[in-house]
């Protein structure tokens, strides 16, 4: 069956025009099921069930067992990876498979530049992290498809100036995840993408690696109250200590936060992390996740935590490679606060066999030792 073209080089089969369908309503499932449905009917079995499955598992709720879809989409996957990802294998640095198409890639701004024709045509792409110099970072901001994207990723290395032409792009007024991590961001480059009139639907922000800790803080943590609905920030590995923990506690920006990563940051250096924890969330914050791996809590931090009033809204704590031992333990296990807690994770830290089974009777299977 020969389909209109629409402007293809060449006449489109029936596989290709659902093909099209599905890369131009990317957040749909119904052409993604029929094309599934006639993948069927034309012998491609594995790969219809591959659709179907990760349609399945995109479907689940958050704390559902999807393990065993999981497992049947590795397994066909396995099999037809390559054949599956196609002529994209040599446009893209890396990719992932989500809802039975590459969905997330890894693309070099050359290659976004001067072949999206090729790239967008063949997948229903949604999340992408495009390498771009700050040379090439003009080109990058003007194109039209960027307004494809609600998840993005730029860089590395772009600066403040980077920070800057990103923040005057009105195509990205679409964008809701931007990440901007490993770019050698300070807070002037923070200030700038908070005052722009395009980013004002960010939820998520991902500033992780930028080494922020280096300057003063308390004026950029201020300025991210700039981004009204913003949700999730990541601010790991920044060098950020006690006072940059301080400035973020007094911005009225973390009282919208749900999801606040601060992991490979020496909070607890020096034995300061006490001094924090009392002030680091207004209690009529909204925080759930908090992300604390490998900031040097120790003992003294997990006791702080354990009584810190706004823990009772946690329901994810990640306390990984802390050095805490039997006195954060027990602190923990016995806290008043911890009661919403989904899950605490305590993987790297030396704890005994008495400690993890007072973390057990306390938290049973939420507990990660």
């Amino acid at each position: 069956m020969q389909v209109p073209n629409g402007g293809y080089n060449n006449p489109m089969t029936e596989g290709d025009a659902f093909l099209r369908a599905i890369c131009e309503e990317p957040d749909e499932d119904t052409s993604r099921l029929a094309y599934a449905d006639w993948l069927d009917e034309h012998g491609d079995h594995d790969r219809a069930e591959f659709i179907r499955v990760q349609c399945e598992l995109a479907l689940l709720p958050a704390n559902a067992d999807g393990r065993r879809l999981e497992v049947r989409a590795n397994e066909l996957l396995g099999r037809h990876m390559w054949e599956w990802v196609g002529d994209l294998r040599d446009l893209v640095r890396e990719h992932r498979f989500v809802r039975g198409f590459v969905e997330e890639a890894e693309v070099d701004a050359d290659v976004f530049l001067n072949c999206p024709d090729n790239i967008f045509r063949q997948a229903p792409l949604r999340k992408v992290f495009i390498r771009t110099t700050l040379e090439l970072l003009p080109a990058v901001t003007a194109s039209p498809d960027l307004s494809r994207f609600r998840t993005l990723r730029l860089g590395l290395d772009l600066g403040d100036h980077g920070a800057d032409i990103i923040a005057h792009s009105p195509l990205l007024m679409g964008v809701r995840e931007l990440d901007l991590g490993n770019n050698a961001l300070s807070p002037i480059g923070i200030e700038t993408l908070a005052e722009s009139s395009y980013l004002t639907e960010l939820t998520t922000l991902g500033l992780a690696d930028n080494r922020l800790g280096l300057w003063n803080l308390t004026g950029s943590f201020f300025h991210l109250n700039h981004f009204p609905n913003l949700g999730v920030l990541d601010l790991s590995r920044n060098e950020i200590g006690v006072e940059g923990v301080l400035a973020l506690a007094r911005s009225p920006a973390v009282l919208g936060l749900r999801t606040l990563m601060l992991s490979g940051n020496p909070l607890g250096s020096n034995g300061a992390w006490p001094l924090t924890t009392t002030t680091l969330l207004s209690e009529h914050g909204v925080l759930s996740d908090l992300d604390l791996t490998g900031c040097e809590l120790g003992d003294a931090g997990a006791v702080d935590m354990a009584w810190a009033q706004w823990g009772g809204r946690l329901q994810s704590l990640n306390l990984a490679y802390n050095d805490i031992r039997m006195e954060g333990a027990k602190a923990l296990a016995e806290s008043p606060f911890l009661t919403s807690l989904k899950e605490l994770n305590l993987v790297g830290n030396p704890l005994t066999a008495e400690c993890s089974s007072v973390l057990r009777g306390r938290f049973g299977d939420k507990v990660l030792l």
